[in-house]
């Protein structure tokens, strides 16, 4: 599989490479990526400018914005099957855009965690319920402002189609990034 990686802990130390593919364990699914976000998060990391709560272990694969397919079942894995869609969608794209694009995303009875930190999202609380899923939010929310993120989610104005500027394929990851950081794009996709 190919890898995004922060090679070293030089700024910019960039690589793509391969990768061996994981086996899941007992409990556990394989998940075979089919698009990966690019989260101003990674942009940061690969820049030395992330501010998190504990140092970046390098080296790092970059990318938590995986969408995909389960493609391998681990030992007593009995409620899910291959080819089955990812039971599991993290947003932090920091733009409302990109909420309802996760509601599109996860499979049936999935789960949704929000992360971007914006004042105001939409997505339809009808395909939350159809599909069953949980939502969570994160990043020192409170229930005050998940009650009000909630409200404006239901307003639905958000054109999705205008979220992902560009598509890249992983070998385009050095000009990929180097957009993000100008600012050029609202939400880069690295595409399988």
């Amino acid at each position: 599989m190919k890898a995004i990686i922060k090679a070293t802990d030089q700024a910019g130390s960039l690589q793509v490479t391969d990768m061996p593919a994981p086996q899941p364990g007992p409990g556990e699914v394989l998940v075979q990526i089919k698009a990966t976000g690019l989260c101003y998060s990674d942009v940061t990391i690969l820049n030395n400018k992330y501010v998190g709560r504990k140092p970046v272990p390098i080296p790092l694969i970059l990318g938590h914005e995986g969408a995909g397919l389960i493609s391998e079942l681990g030992r007593g894995v009995n409620a899910h099957s291959a080819g089955e869609g990812v039971d599991i969608v993290v947003e932090t794209a920091n733009s409302p855009k990109a909420t309802q694009l996760t509601f599109d995303l996860v499979a049936p009875r999935g789960r949704i965690v929000l992360f971007g930190l914006y004042p105001k999202a939409e997505f339809s609380p009808v395909a939350m319920l159809r599909k069953g899923l949980s939502v969570y939010g994160d990043v020192a929310q409170v229930t005050r402002q998940f009650l009000y993120a909630l409200k404006l989610l239901a307003s639905d104005k958000i054109n999705l189609l205008s979220l992902i500027t560009r598509r890249f394929s992983f070998d385009e990851a050095p000009e990929a990034f180097e957009a993000a950081r100008q600012g050029d794009m609202v939400k880069v996709i690295f595409k399988s």
